[in-house]
């Protein structure tokens, strides 16, 4: 029978650092999912879809397709994404705190739980939540 052996991560030189907390943690506010809810309507819902199921050209923002390409990384990436290059032609003309209100309003329509605290718009401070790889 072989024996396992556990080597600390510390003792390889490895510091992966895990994000604190996740998105099914409740790490926006129902109001803030609305108002980015409000701003996925008139900037991104033309590509995107009604019900961010996708279209021709973009990817689901629910569902499968999203935790499949997002999950395991950080509100912090996705904030950083959306902020950087949406909506295409004309990337960087949401502010931080639409962009943060995005990413709210996505949690949401995957049926992360709200909480009591709305998601900053502060992409270092994001990059301490993780977005699961299931579905709450």
């Amino acid at each position: 029978m072989k024996k396992l052996v556990a080597i600390p991560i510390a003792c390889l030189g490895l510091w992966a650092m895990a994000p604190a907390r996740n998105a099914a943690d409740g790490v926006y506010t129902a109001e803030q999912a609305k108002r980015g809810a409000d701003t996925y309507t008139a900037r991104c819902a033309m590509c995107h879809g009604a019900g961010m199921q996708g279209g021709p050209e973009a990817p689901a923002l629910i569902g499968a397709e999203f935790l499949f390409g997002w999950g395991g990384k950080t509100a912090g990436a996705l904030y950083n994404y959306i902020h950087a290059t949406m909506p295409p032609s004309e990337e960087g003309t949401l502010s931080g705190q639409r962009t943060a209100d995005l990413v709210a309003a996505i949690f949401q329509k995957n049926q992360f739980p709200a909480g009591q605290a709305e998601l900053p718009a502060d992409p270092k401070a994001l990059a301490d939540i993780a977005i699961p790889k299931d579905k709450p």
